[in-house]
């Protein structure tokens, strides 16, 4: 499928935006130093568990349409409440990267998935920052920021999302209705867990896989429920 300009100028814009942040990152890194065991030990393992859930994504089918809908709100959640923001977008941008690179996703899609992602993760992270708290303790006013940062993920992934939507040709009416019920589902219930795993984490650095579990237990079920869902509705255009 060749891609109109002005979706491939969409891509470009997001990719653009999104090295140009990172070169940020890098020399934020550089300047300060690396981050501590702990918040590497929780970089690398969170980093694993995202570029997983890029390569099997959960797929939501909505009327006619299939879309990959991913955990990553509350992936942001655990590392923005438990390592430096600018390890959690190297974190991201690699595990999006490599997922991207071993499924051996089309230049144009690959760009367009490694740009969106960083860009809101960035968003989330610099909303995480703004409130002045600092990573690693983790009480009830950093919860309420990391929800912050998860929802400003949600609101810059969802813009680009649609911005591509309405880039390739689909009604700027329809693609701003398209999978948000559903998405909204998935991303509060992901958060939901994923706070309480972070409290776990930040008190007990030796349960991280423990905390985990529940995250990877939800997806699982979440996969049952749409695929119960997708059975449902073919068994219902038979009669």
């Amino acid at each position: 499928m060749t891609l109109p300009l002005r979706a491939r100028l969409v891509i470009l814009g997001l990719l653009v935006g999104a090295l140009c942040v990172l070169g940020l990152v890098f020399r934020g890194i550089a300047q300060n130093g690396l981050p501590g065991r702990d918040a590497l030990m929780v970089a690398s393992v969170v980093g694993v568990l995202i570029t997983l859930s890029w390569m099997w994504p959960l797929i939501v089918h909505i009327d006619s349409e299939a879309e990959a809908v991913h955990l990553d709100e509350a992936f942001l959640v655990m590392l923005v409440l438990l390592v430096p923001p600018g390890l959690a977008v190297l974190t991201f941008a690699l595990a999006t990267l490599v997922a991207q690179v071993l499924r051996r996703r089309p230049m144009w899609k690959t760009a367009f998935n490694f740009g969106s992602v960083v860009l809101s993760v960035v968003a989330g992270t610099e909303v995480f920052k703004a409130t002045g708290l600092v990573p690693g303790h983790v009480g009830y006013l950093e919860l309420g920021a990391g929800l912050a940062a998860a929802l400003a993920y949600f609101s810059v992934n969802w813009i680009s999302m649609r911005a591509i939507f309405v880039a390739t040709g689909v009604p700027w009416q329809r693609a701003l209705k398209v999978g948000l019920g559903v998405r909204e589902m998935l991303v509060g219930s992901g958060v939901i867990v994923s706070l309480g795993a972070s409290i776990l984490v930040s008190a007990h650095i030796w349960a991280l896989p423990i905390a985990l579990a529940p995250l990877l237990i939800l997806r699982q079920v979440l996969a049952g429920h749409f695929a119960a869902r997708q059975d449902r509705m073919r068994l219902q255009s038979l009669y």
